[in-house]
């Protein structure tokens, strides 16, 4: 259960990431701002869901910035439907994105989100009106974005509900399908052109 993991206390938020722990994911500016929100609120926590080689690095980070305790690494896990219920916002200030699973299962998931404007993230989250779109590797913006979050959770709420709505009609299984119906179709008509 996320209670072993030390995670749901009453009253205490939970910022959460799922990925591959990789520089690219840029968990450092995560920690960093993390540290920063934790300095003055003990009402809140950091959940790291994954597995990967800058495991060592991140320990040894919210070791020196003291949060050690707060930062709860799960390590890979499978049943990531269990950690996003857990969550009660997403992180994933990452440095470069393709179009980002995670942060389409969060979304339909319902969990605010807070991200970079890299890759296909844009395209899903569209800043102020489904999520909140922090600049690569500011840490200082991104805590100021998790502080607002801990101050008046609801706009962020309203957000996540707009996103989920979204998500569950553009990428919905039926939807996807029909864009593939549509593509082979334009591909075979191109085809028979020639």
């Amino acid at each position: 259960a996320l209670e072993a993991l030390g995670v749901r206390g009453s009253g205490t938020r939970v910022f959460g990431s799922v990925s591959r722990l990789d520089p690219v994911k840029d968990h450092a500016t995560m920690i960093r701002a993390f540290a920063e929100v934790a300095r003055d609120r003990a009402d809140c926590v950091l959940l790291i869901v994954g597995a990967g080689p800058e495991r060592g690095n991140i320990e040894r980070l919210a070791r020196e910035l003291r949060v050690e305790s707060r930062v709860i690494l799960a390590g890979f896990a499978d049943e990531i439907p269990r950690f996003l219920a857990a969550m009660d916002a997403f992180l994933q200030p990452s440095r470069a994105e393709g179009l980002s699973l995670t942060i389409l299962e969060a979304a339909a998931a319902g969990v605010p989100i807070i991200a970079t404007p890299v890759g296909g993230t844009p395209e899903i989250v569209s800043n102020g009106e489904t999520g909140t779109l922090v600049p690569v590797g500011d840490h200082e913006a991104l805590a100021a974005a998790m502080r607002s979050f801990l101050d008046d959770p609801e706009p962020f709420r309203r957000m996540a509900l707009r996103l989920r709505t979204e998500v569950e009609t553009a990428f919905s299984t039926a939807r996807m399908a029909e864009r593939y119906r549509a593509l082979y179709l334009e591909v075979l008509a191109e085809r028979g052109k020639r």
